[in-house]
């Protein structure tokens, strides 16, 4: 199945590819010989509560197609890997389906996959893997933990970029190594923390950069077509509905695609196009513009968590830090006179005002004094303690307050925790793969930077 030759899937040529969306960031490429999913998530929250779709979806019709499947996850952030798509698939599914996921060191999601009864295969990084006499994909990772599919099918060359973070000056090199390309599937608008409520035009400024970047994809790549997808989502907590007020919607980056000189595809969910054939976009662009105009969705609330729970939860989350790692290389990050990795932080809770907390990497959640660095819901920092993504998702969702210090001194007690869910561990042998937490700091900044940046705004409006 493996391949690296460089012939075109056109030749000899074939019934051309259709491409539709089932939703978000879910496309499906059909082909005589095969479908191939990307990415299903298709009902029910994401991010601890924190994103739901805009358009409800419509389970596609596997059953009643006796084709081979393949599913191709990304990465594995909940919009992307929904374990509960796999798990509800019909037996008789399962037992003709694929599943695509990058290798890995742990394996994790490769073996969740195999215990719901459908087959791995494990890419490697830039390899051509021919899966079935008109499909031939390959996979790129993105050094963090995501990935890009480049799929070549009968007059469809298409690059999935759903939302890999790759930097404009990576651009030319992702270029060289894709090569030609029809079409372009990337995400348009924002999809973590931004600031507070206050910080509007912190976000407007966010929104606009993202469809820079999609416009530079466009310049490096050159695609004839874009599909615009990945960005299908609302805010849906009461706690970050905020974050809301500046999202992009389909006008804005349909008008960014079509001034970059690349033609707009807008596809809604159930919608397929005969790749090389024109698109009508009119129904999919109202129907998504009704979709991020509506002002009846829902937002959810949580439901506070105990203090002795969260106390318990702590200690547990201590344990798992020190078994996880090398304990002497903790203590001396700890110590470290640069960085300040590790101590301890104040926190307050949304559903507690007023009370304040100490939490420490050895001795948990203990009553606390002094302005708290991080405020946030019981429930919230009940996810952090007791899931290994749990920060991560708070990135994401978003369901918090900090300023730019206490950010920074939340994100250096909590980010090991992003590490170690990759299955890296922080210890001596770690020093070999300091490329990744270089990367990793980096990120880390990023956020630091929207929290420096969100004060601006704020000190300006007085």
């Amino acid at each position: 199945m493996r391949s690296t030759a460089a012939t075109s899937i056109d030749e000899p040529r074939l019934v051309a590819a259709g491409l539709g969306l089932i939703n978000h960031a879910s496309l499906a490429v059909t082909t005589p010989h095969c479908v191939l999913i990307s990415d299903p998530w298709i009902s029910g929250s994401a991010f601890d509560d924190g994103w739901e779709l805009l358009l409800p979806s419509e389970v596609p019709d596997l059953a009643g197609d006796a084709r081979p499947l393949f599913i191709w996850y990304s990465h594995e952030h909940p919009d992307h890997f929904s374990p509960a798509f796999l798990t509800r698939l019909d037996p008789q599914v399962r037992a003709r389906t694929t599943v695509l996921y990058q290798r890995t060191s742990d394996h994790r999601v490769a073996a969740f996959c195999r215990s719901t009864g459908v087959q791995v295969i494990e890419v490697d990084d830039g390899v051509a893997y021919d899966v079935a006499v008109d499909l031939r994909v390959t996979c790129g990772f993105v050094w963090e933990y995501d990935s890009w599919l480049l799929v070549e099918a009968p007059a469809l060359r298409l690059l999935n970029l759903n939302d890999c973070r790759v930097a404009p000056s990576d651009l030319p090199s992702l270029a060289a190594r894709v090569g030609r390309l029809d079409v372009l599937a990337t995400q348009f608008s924002y999809a973590s923390w931004k600031g507070g409520p206050m910080h509007t035009a912190l976000r407007e400024q966010y929104a606009d950069e993202k469809l820079r970047q999609v416009q530079s994809q466009i310049a490096q790549l050159s695609p004839a077509s874009v599909v615009p997808f990945a960005s299908f989502i609302y805010f849906s907590h009461a706690e970050n509905r905020y974050m809301n007020d500046a999202v992009n919607d389909i006008d804005d980056v349909v008008s960014a695609i079509a001034s970059a000189g690349a033609t707009p595809v807008v596809l809604a969910p159930g919608d397929e196009w005969t790749v090389d054939e024109p698109h009508e976009s009119a129904a999919a662009i109202e129907r998504w513009r009704s979709a991020f105009a509506a002002t009846d969705r829902t937002y959810r609330e949580s439901e506070p968590v105990a203090v002795e729970r969260l106390a318990a939860q702590s200690r547990e989350f201590c344990q798992r830090l020190s078994t996880q790692n090398n304990r002497l290389f903790l203590a001396l990050l700890r110590y470290l006179p640069v960085g300040g990795f590790l101590r301890p932080i104040s926190i307050e809770l949304f559903d507690r005002p007023g009370d304040r907390f100490e939490f420490s990497a050895w001795k948990g959640l203990r009553p606390g004094t002094g302005e708290p660095d991080i405020r946030l819901h019981s429930s919230s920092l009940a996810f952090i303690l007791s899931r290994p993504y749990g920060f991560d998702t708070l990135l994401v969702n978003g369901r918090f307050d900090a300023d730019s210090s206490g950010f920074r001194r939340v994100s250096r007690m909590f980010g090991i925790t992003i590490i170690n869910h990759t299955g890296r561990v922080i210890g001596w042998r770690a020093l070999a793969d300091w490329k990744y937490f270089a990367a990793l700091l980096g990120t880390v900044r990023s956020f630091n930077d929207n929290a420096t940046a969100a004060e601006r705004p704020a000190a300006a409006t007085g």
